[in-house]
This record gives structure tokens, sequence and C-alpha cells, in this order.
């Protein structure tokens, strides 16, 4: 009992659920990054080559 008690005291605090956000998130962009990195160098772009067609100005482009 003491543990569910506990358990109920930390996610009625003010900081929990943001926390648990900013924890989570962190640890997506962290993984983003690294699976960017491994693909720069890839064969992905030459297997699909519509994977990225644009570049910079197709970024502008689409920005318009």
């Amino acid at each position: 009992m003491q543990v569910r008690k506990l358990w109920d005291d930390l996610q009625s605090t003010l900081w929990f659920r943001p926390a648990i956000w900013v924890i989570g998130l962190g640890a997506l962009a962290a993984g983003l990054t690294f699976i960017d990195t491994r693909l720069a160098g890839s064969e992905l772009l030459s297997e699909w080559p519509w994977f990225l067609l644009g570049g910079a100005e197709g970024a502008r482009t689409i920005s318009r």
C-alpha cells in the first residue's frame, strides 16, 4: 500500500506530467538526431530518390 500512496502523491504534483513530457521529447529529439546522422551517409537516398527531392529551393517554394 505504501507504493500505491507514493505513486498517487507523485502523480498529484504539479511538475510530474511536464517532467515526463520533457524527458520523453528530449529522448525523441536525441533519437531522431541519431537516425538523421546515420541516414545522411547511407544508400537510402540512392534507393529512394523521391525521398528528398527538393533541397533548399524546394523548401523555399513550399513555405511561400
